[in-house]
């Protein structure tokens, strides 16, 4: 697929597709990147960070600007929103220190039926959202889509980090709903052990 050299922004989060996240931009060389994503209106790529500060054949997110606003400290306060994902490739450095990165698009497989096994997964999803009511005017829901529902679970679920980049780089949707149960059963299999710890 077509690749092209895009900047890398290292953050301690996952960003799925069509996920959104609040940030605010304080490092020159990340202010002079969101500046020239506004004027161009072209993405950057939201990566999770690595104390090895190496993201080659790492899997992003592309990222675009919704919204921001200067504050009064010079920084900006940006909304972003993820689009696809992407691989990275080879890298390099420009002078402020702003990593840019090739990327190259990863193809999305066709809409797969969320399994009956999965179907608890919707439910708990539909939960959730009955609790963020105001938060979710932006999503075309698509519960019955094992993609867009392992990508909004990743997003929103109590899962680990490392858990998170995952199921992010996992092609398979149906393989990425496996790991979402089975880090729920594992998380609540810990608790109920903490629980019978302390009595």
């Amino acid at each position: 697929m077509h690749q092209k050299y895009l900047p890398i922004f290292p953050l301690n989060i996952v960003l799925f597709p069509e996920s959104r996240a609040f940030l605010r931009i304080f490092e020159p060389r990340y202010l002079r990147m969101v500046g020239e994503s506004i004027k161009n209106k072209t993405p950057f790529v939201i990566v999770k960070s690595r104390k090895d500060k190496n993201y080659k054949e790492i899997t992003g997110t592309l990222a675009d600007i919704v919204s921001w606003e200067s504050d009064q400290q010079g920084g900006l306060n940006i909304l972003i929103k993820g689009t696809e994902r992407v691989t990275l490739g080879d890298g390099y450095l420009e002078d402020d220190n702003l990593r840019l990165s090739r990327v190259r698009v990863m193809s999305e497989k066709e809409e797969i039926k969320v399994p009956e096994r999965f179907q608890c997964l919707s439910k708990l999803l539909e939960e959730i959202y009955e609790k963020i009511e105001g938060d979710k005017e932006y999503y075309n829901f698509q519960l019955d889509n094992a993609s867009w529902l392992s990508y909004r679970l990743g997003e929103l679920v109590n899962l680990s980090i490392d858990l998170k980049q995952d199921i992010l780089q996992t092609d398979n949707p149906i393989k990425r709903l496996e790991k979402i149960y089975d880090g729920i059963f594992q998380y609540v299999e810990h608790a109920e052990q903490s629980h019978k710890t302390l009595q």
